[in-house]
């Protein structure tokens, strides 16, 4: 498969999450973003209108997170934060599963949770995130089964708010297990176009990134006839 530019763009979920991030700052975010022509704009659900609004007659896709980022409020609030976001157009919704009950071996608990989102967003495609960083080899595997079981689209290594980035074993790990109509997407510490090539050659399909145009620019600038893996 060769990969251009235009195709990577097309795998990059370009994000501005920090909490302090200002009006003035989200409009330029999507400028950037409409610039680069990435798959997705991912921003707190307190930006969306404004995100909204300056991706209207766009392609790109909006998102938001659900439970972001620690995955700690219940069920009934995640459901609530879908359904608000939904009126706010958002396109697709990454959730963080339920780091402690996954640990616990609260198996049963994770899918509902994750199945009742699924099917409050359809047609819309849900996105799990693990957050990797706080799992054995053992619950990365079983968090993205359960997941896929589930029906989510896509399952995600981590918010970016992690302990650690993520790294191959842990795309090998959610590869090893992943049921063959689910995809994957990388999040956390990836920061540059050898890292995001990598992990595409072991089948990552997205990428929530904060450093799209230096990670675009870099391809450019290093792979300027393209690259197969």
């Amino acid at each position: 498969m060769k990969i251009t530019v235009d195709s990577i763009a097309q795998m990059i979920d370009q994000s501005k999450l920090d909490p302090y991030v200002t009006e003035e700052e989200i409009v330029e975010f999507c400028k950037e973003v409409r610039e680069y022509n990435f798959v997705a704009a991912f921003v707190l659900p307190a930006n969306l209108p404004i995100a909204k609004k300056e991706l209207k007659d766009s392609p790109v896709k909006l998102g938001t997170g659900i439970g972001f980022p620690f995955g700690t409020t219940t069920t009934k609030s995640k459901l609530q934060e879908c359904e608000e976001a939904l009126e706010l157009g958002v396109d697709e919704l990454d959730v963080v599963i339920n780091i402690g009950a996954l640990k616990s071996g609260k198996y049963e608990y994770v899918y509902n949770e994750l199945k009742e989102l699924v099917e409050l967003i359809k047609p819309k495609p849900l996105k799990v995130i693990l957050e990797v960083s706080y799992l054995t080899p053992r619950e990365i595997k079983e968090g993205t089964r359960i997941g896929c079981k589930a029906g989510v689209e896509y399952v995600k290594t981590g918010t970016g708010y992690g302990g650690r980035d993520t790294n191959l074993l842990d795309i090998n790990l959610i590869a090893d297990s992943i049921a063959d109509n689910t995809k994957i997407k990388a999040a956390g510490g990836i920061r540059d176009i050898y890292t995001l090539i990598e992990m595409s050659k072991l089948g990552v399909q997205r990428f929530g990134v904060s450093r799209g145009p230096e990670i675009i620019e870099q391809f450019k600038k290093y792979f300027p006839g393209g690259i197969e893996i």
